[in-house]
Order: C-alpha cells, then sequence, then structure tokens
C-alpha cells in the first residue's frame, strides 16, 4: 500500500490547540482530594542539632558537648589527608569535625583523645587550595572543597 500524505484538517488542532492555551486531548478528570494530612517527618538523628550556646554577636559560634576524638592522618597524598580531618566530636545530635584554634593547637587537643568534653568553637570553612598544593577535583575541574569545621576557641 502506498504511502498517502496525512489529511491536514485532523493536525492543525494538536499544533494550534496548545499555542491557544487550549488542551489538544480531551481533559480527564481531576482525581478526587483527600483530607487526610501528610504525615510529618522528623530530621534525620545524625544531622547537628543547633548551637547551645549561640552568641548573638556571632551566629557560627556555639557550645557542643560530647567526646573527642583524634584520628590521625597518613602520611600519604590521598582525600583525607587534603581535607585534613583530625578532630571530631561525637553529640548526642551527630558528630561534628572540629579544627584547632589558635589558643587550642593540635598538640593540646590529641591530649583531650576519649574524653567527654564541652568545646566552644565556631564554624568555618577551610580555604581554596594554593595554586602551588596539589588537590583532588571535582568532575567540573574546580579543586575539591573542603569539609566545613568547628575551630575551637575553648574546651572544657
Amino acid at each position: 500500500m502506498p504511502l498517502q500524505p496525512l489529511a491536514s484538517h485532523w493536525l492543525a488542532p494538536l499544533f494550534i490547540a496548545p499555542l491557544l492555551g487550549c488542551p489538544a486531548a480531551p481533559s480527564l478528570p481531576a482525581a478526587p482530594e483527600t483530607s487526610t494530612p501528610a504525615p510529618e517527618t522528623s530530621p534525620p538523628r545524625d544531622t547537628v542539632s543547633p548551637p547551645l550556646d549561640a552568641s548573638p554577636l556571632d551566629p557560627a559560634s556555639r557550645a557542643l558537648a560530647g567526646r573527642l576524638s583524634y584520628r590521625s592522618l597518613d602520611p600519604v597524598k590521598s582525600v583525607e589527608a587534603y581535607d585534613g580531618l583530625e578532630f571530631f566530636i561525637a553529640t548526642s545530635a551527630g558528630t561534628v569535625p572540629l579544627a584547632p584554634g589558635p589558643a587550642w593547637p593540635t598538640d593540646k587537643l590529641k591530649t583531650y583523645d576519649g574524653r567527654d568534653v564541652r568545646v566552644r568553637c565556631t564554624m568555618m570553612t577551610p580555604p581554596p587550595p594554593r595554586p602551588d598544593e596539589s588537590y583532588p577535583i571535582e568532575a567540573d575541574g574546580r579543586p575539591m572543597a573542603r569539609t566545613a569545621r568547628c575551630q575551637v576557641l575553648g574546651l572544657e
């Protein structure tokens, strides 16, 4: 059977109707609405809770209570070494990475490994790598961002 050209009288509504805001196909009846509310969801348990003692002057300031842990970094080039996360505090709301502060250098923080502590700290994002530094790259070719951490200002 030879191919015949399509009749334009039935194609026109399919192309012109949507341009005019009319549906090209008959609309289906709407689904009936239900009066039952959506179930409430709670935040995941491993997220960090809001700061305990946030300073009104510094919204990134917080106080955390939990067990401080130290994980040594292997002296090899790796994503873990690039990120530089050595200290963590395990709170009831989750684990928060810590960074040494001006008054709390690495050696001083290591002495609190495995102890229950209260930490005053401020959230910070580490700077991007220097041009002369090796770094892992993202899929788009940019340097991988380092993990945000809480810089220790005080410890008890």
